[in-house]
């Protein structure tokens, strides 16, 4: 989506993409946002006005309901940055009033995420994406917050300096994985180029010019399109033919993974520099296409897996070659054919990539809590197609229902699993800090140890300096088996003295 300059033809573009019956308060919605961004700049000296209605641009382009447009351009009218706590406190109450409790509840909740992106307070920033997906029982706010980052990215280079990098690793390490878990390819891809053409440019040109010098675009992919349709044609039977070119920056990660495994480095070796699916309606047309692709490509056999005939253990079913069309090029690509049943169960279900992410297993099988993926696509799905009547549509989805996600009192975010104790926590942090707990305060009120976290709890440890021997009973409190075993191991390791106390 390209970032445009001028307020009135954003303006413009925002009329264009929201649903005519909404234009009227879409409009009210954009001069509040002129009144409460007024005389306010960005560190490019640009009116902080134009950043807030690209926001609210870009979330009209995907086709987010009006309420989001509207939070969209309203995201920083409540920013610390540019107001006191109680003209803060006048634009909140004047947006209620005007717009509505719910859109005032979207931008707080914007304000949240914010404040839960502040990457120096996070060990492991993969579980601060969890986090930000499952404190998000609506995730309209985090996919307003991808617009915004993906309007920000665009004028990266007016931050401080000092600021820059700070900026485009949170973008790899938090919102890319962030629009991956919701299945936004194009904007993962968008996203991973800017950061990477920021944070190693040199990188970035050598690679950009080799897909120059082989002609690996747009066009190119397209001509494979067309040739896949065509044989599809010859063949007699409908398919759907869908393809993409590697990001640049997946190029840089398929390399070094390479050169660690002390293989071939060369770039046009990567066999899925350009890959297409060919979905179909039967599984015999899958076979066939196949057999047409074998006879008239130059297939490589020893990268043909039928996985059809012999899933993999979590039910991915696909064809999958590698061929080369040397009247389109030189280049070998990768082709996946499946029915249009196998893509939704390898695109949503076990068998996703964004299961395989979410559980951290290879091969996710189906009792893994992945329905989440589905649930999330349904409700964006259904979102979509409702935006034109309604003007709130939220999109509901219960994501990593089975992990909690708590903070210690400097702010660490720490996961645990659903049904742990304080006293896995503790554990968590140090097994010294739970040998020597004797007490525990969740947001500052004491607790027994053996209380349940909820996602979003402050937890802070008492310990008792000398003491370093567990109650043997935190055994039967305990969930995790890392801090069952810690409390074994210790309570082995007891004197004859511990023993009498």
């Amino acid at each position: 989506m390209k970032r445009l300059n001028d307020k009135q033809t954003i303006i413009k573009e925002i009329l264009k993409n929201v649903p005519d019956r909404f234009e009227d308060i879409v409009m009210k919605a954009i001069h509040f946002a002129e009144l409460a961004h007024n005389g306010e700049k960005r560190f490019s000296g640009e009116d902080f006005i134009i950043h807030a209605l690209n926001v609210g641009l870009f979330a009209a382009q995907i086709r987010l309901d009006t309420s989001s447009v509207i939070a969209g351009i309203f995201h920083q009218t409540t920013s610390k940055r540019f107001k006191t706590e109680e003209q803060i406190k006048k634009v909140k109450g004047e947006i209620k009033e005007l717009f509505g409790e719910e859109i005032l509840q979207i931008v707080e909740q914007l304000e949240q995420l914010n404040q839960a992106t502040k990457i120096n307070k996070f060990g492991n920033t993969k579980v601060l994406t969890k986090y930000m997906l499952s404190s998000s029982k609506d995730i309209r706010p985090l996919l307003i917050k991808l617009c915004d980052i993906q309007e920000e990215i665009k004028t990266v280079e007016y931050l401080p300096k000092d600021k820059i990098k700070g900026f485009c690793k949170k973008v790899l390490d938090v919102y890319s994985p962030l629009s991956e878990f919701m299945n936004f390819a194009e904007t993962k891809k968008f996203l991973d180029e800017s950061a990477f053409k920021i944070l190693d440019p040199e990188n970035y040109t050598v690679i950009e010019g080799i897909l120059k010098e082989y002609g690996i675009n747009e066009s190119l992919k397209k001509k494979y399109i067309r040739y896949l349709k065509t044989l599809s044609e010859v063949l007699d039977f409908k398919t759907m033919i869908t393809g993409r070119i590697k990001s640049k920056y997946s190029i840089y990660r398929k390399l070094e993974k390479y050169l660690k495994e002390g293989r071939n480095g060369k770039i046009v070796e990567i066999s899925d520099l350009l890959a297409f699916s060919v979905i179909t309606k039967l599984v015999s047309q899958c076979f066939k296409t196949s057999q047409a692709l074998k006879m008239f490509t130059n297939e490589r056999e020893e990268r043909f897996d039928d996985y059809i005939s012999n899933p993999k253990p979590n039910g991915f079913k696909a064809i999958q070659m590698t061929t080369q069309i040397p009247e389109i090029s030189r280049l070998f690509v990768e082709v996946q054919i499946l029915t249009d049943e196998m893509y939704y169960f390898n695109t949503y279900g076990p068998a996703s990539h964004i299961a395989y992410k979410a559980s951290r297993v290879r091969f996710a099988r189906s009792q893994n809590d992945i329905d989440w993926i589905e649930d999330i696509h349904t409700s964006i799905t259904k979102h979509i197609n409702q935006r034109e009547t309604r003007f709130s549509i939220p999109v509901n989805g219960e994501v990593f229902k089975d992990q909690v996600f708590v903070f210690t009192p400097k702010e660490l975010l720490i996961e645990l699993e659903k049904g742990s104790s304080v006293i896995d926590f503790a554990y968590k942090l140090h097994t010294n800090i739970g040998h020597s707990m004797i007490a525990a305060k969740i947001n500052g009120r004491l607790v027994p140890i053996t209380y349940q976290p909820k996602t979003g709890d402050v937890i802070e440890i008492i310990s008792q300096k000398g003491k370093t021997n567990p109650d043997s009973k935190w055994l039967s409190y305990a969930k995790s088996t890392s801090t069952k075993k810690k409390i074994r191991n210790r309570l082995k390791m007891k004197t004859p003295v511990d023993r009498k106390r």
